[in-house]
């Protein structure tokens, strides 16, 4: 699923969907998003164009079968249309307990759409 940063329905969130924090300021915009039981290894990061998707895979789990599932941690994946005033190429990633997160800065003398 793809959402603008501002504009996400929880409503229709689903196990494989992590939540996110979004926060800005006048240097640029930080994510925070919950990734709890992926290694670093496990993460992928990707932008194309105006789109960024994060993406977690394990592949080390057994095949379970379970009675009730109420969160994910085989995939997640989330998307979002970022601003153009966005430095793609300068995003920054980080990991730590669960907590991915990614510093984006603003391109200097772009205005923060």
């Amino acid at each position: 699923m793809k959402y603008t940063l501002y504009n996400y329905d929880y409503s229709s969130s689903r196990a494989d969907t992590p939540r996110a924090n979004i926060l800005s300021n006048d240097k640029g915009m930080t994510i925070e998003l919950e990734v709890p039981g992926f290694s670093r290894s496990d993460i992928a990061v990707e932008s194309k164009g105006s789109t960024l998707t994060v993406t977690a895979k394990r592949s080390d789990m057994s095949e379970e079968k379970y009675h009730t599932q109420e969160f994910n941690t085989r995939h997640l994946t989330r998307s979002w249309s970022l601003p153009k005033s966005v430095d793609v190429d300068k995003i920054v990633a980080s990991y730590d307990t669960g907590i991915l997160t990614l510093k984006m800065p603003y391109q200097i003398g772009r205005a923060h759409v």
